[in-house]
């Protein structure tokens, strides 16, 4: 039996099969796989998603969503056929977008095409399949999973932290009295990074993923950038220690109250090629420590209890925000869930 896991994203896909140990113990099989969707004969590179207000309102598939969703499962098979040699095989595999009610499909999708039965098309061209899929895993929770469960995951050993990786688009989770929440779980009292948008009309995911963030680099905007990421991360902070607070747009109504107040973030996690961008020369490491500054500086310009826990001796804690190097969590995460 071979275990595969899979990580979509918006441009390409990555994966490995898996030894499982224990649902807490996972290794990765050498080597790990990427394709690029674009890559595939029938790609269209002039596609572009419907507007998400479109899709919030269930507006009918076109056939150039048909087309592209289809590039991206036969990309999908491809690289299973490529790590399966006949035998029987069960896949865990993850997607980014807002999932349908039987999350199965994938009903709203920023970075790329709608696909409503992404599962059963899927499932119908993969040889030796021994077991349906069950759903499609949230990529953002499976990226905070591989943080907890790998050895060197920078979400081991503490009870609250934050996640932030960069690609296409961004992952975002958060963990929480030790537990891994992607925002879905919890939308009720924290925006997701592209709801959340500032004065000047810039969302987070604009600011934060590595797409937005070269569009912005272009126009010699990189202080916005590190604004953004540090004024994010701050949002994080307080939101789970106080409640929401108005402080930037959203197009619903948040809970103040939540389950958590009063809890402090032991750690912020920068993941997959956010992190490799801002641990890079140049314009990264530029970033990353003007990121750094403006952060401290707002914290130091707050009163009370989260500014007291977050610098030492006036100067931000050195570990507290860290660029991970574990590119690989997502598969790690979705390791732990392939026997459920």
């Amino acid at each position: 039996m071979n275990y595969v896991c899979i990580d979509g994203g918006g441009t390409k896909v990555q994966a490995a099969r898996v030894k499982i140990n224990s649902s807490n113990s996972i290794d990765i099989i050498e080597p790990i796989i990427e394709r690029k969707y674009l890559d595939h004969k029938s790609y269209n590179p002039n596609f572009i998603p419907i507007s998400i207000d479109d899709q919030k309102r269930n507006h009918p598939i076109l056939d150039i969503e048909s087309h592209q969703g289809m590039v991206i499962i036969k990309t999908i098979v491809q690289i299973i056929k490529d790590l399966n040699d006949d035998e029987d095989i069960k896949i865990a595999i993850a997607m980014p977008g807002e999932k349908t009610s039987d999350k199965r499909g994938i009903k709203i999708m920023k970075n790329g095409p709608r696909m409503l039965n992404f599962c059963k098309e899927l499932e119908a061209q993969i040889p030796n399949l021994v077991k349906p899929i069950i759903q499609i895993e949230n990529d953002s929770k499976m990226c905070g999973l591989g943080e907890n469960i790998h050895k060197k995951g920078s979400f081991r050993n503490i009870k609250n932290g934050y996640y932030l990786g960069g690609g296409t688009g961004l992952a975002e989770c958060l963990k929480l009295n030790g537990n891994i929440f992607d925002i879905n779980e919890i939308k009720d009292w924290i925006g997701k990074a592209w709801e959340l948008k500032t004065a000047n009309g810039y969302d987070f995911e604009t600011l934060s993923s590595l797409k937005g963030i070269n569009k912005l680099i272009n126009k010699g905007k990189k202080k916005d950038i590190a604004i953004g990421i540090a004024d994010l991360i701050l949002e994080r902070i307080t939101t789970v220690h106080h409640g929401w607070e108005d402080q930037f747009i959203i197009d619903r109504k948040l809970k103040q109250k939540h389950p958590y107040l009063n809890n402090y973030l032991d750690r912020i996690i920068i993941g997959q090629q956010l992190s490799i961008f801002l641990g890079s020369d140049n314009d990264g490491i530029e970033i990353f420590n003007t990121i750094l500054n403006i952060f401290e500086s707002k914290l130091k310009a707050l009163n009370g209890q989260i500014k007291d826990f977050y610098l030492d001796k006036n100067s931000l804690k050195s570990d507290f925000i860290v660029l991970s190097k574990l590119r690989k969590s997502p598969l790690v995460g979705l390791g732990s869930t392939i026997l459920n």
